[in-house]
């Protein structure tokens, strides 16, 4: 999904400063290439660069659905390392609806080994959304709970 998906949550926090962007390929973000679709490693060096270039953390990374398996290619580069160091949280969005389902248990799984407890979020797969692209989740709802997440 490209950053008008992330409208409505981002809303929601003025009092920081948000950056949303549209994925390579997607929104946008046009292709020069004739490949074929992007790989993670590929967003997820795309993801390193767009923080680099913003001063290079901490931050704080909410990703969803797809953006959730960047963010984990992210997080798994060596060159990283120094990100992770200045204390970078990644919140990867797994909504109510999910219990018991492939992502759901994943996310459980990673939280686990990381040594934090998974939080669920509420809604669906796209709580977080307002309306963006014809699908309404509950995006106040899903604030507080990123808000909670963000604050330990």
């Amino acid at each position: 999904m490209d950053a008008s998906g992330f409208a409505s949550l981002a809303e929601h926090f003025r009092d920081r400063t948000v950056v949303t962007y549209d994925p390579r390929g997607i929104g946008r973000s046009e292709r020069t290439d004739d490949a074929g679709e992007s790989t993670p490693e590929q967003h997820a060096d795309d993801l390193h660069r767009l923080i680099a270039a913003l001063g290079g953390g901490p931050v704080d990374l909410f990703a969803s659905s797809g953006g959730a398996v960047n963010a984990l290619a992210l997080v798994v580069r060596p060159d990283f390392d120094a990100l992770r160091a200045a204390s970078t949280r990644i919140v990867i969005g797994v909504g109510a609806e999910s219990e018991g389902e492939l992502a759901h248990r994943a996310g459980a799984a990673v939280a686990e080994r990381l040594g934090t407890k998974a939080v669920t979020f509420p809604s669906h797969h796209g709580g977080f959304l307002g309306g963006e692209f014809g699908w309404g989740g509950d995006p106040d709802a899903f604030a507080v709970t990123l808000r909670q997440v963000l604050a330990g």
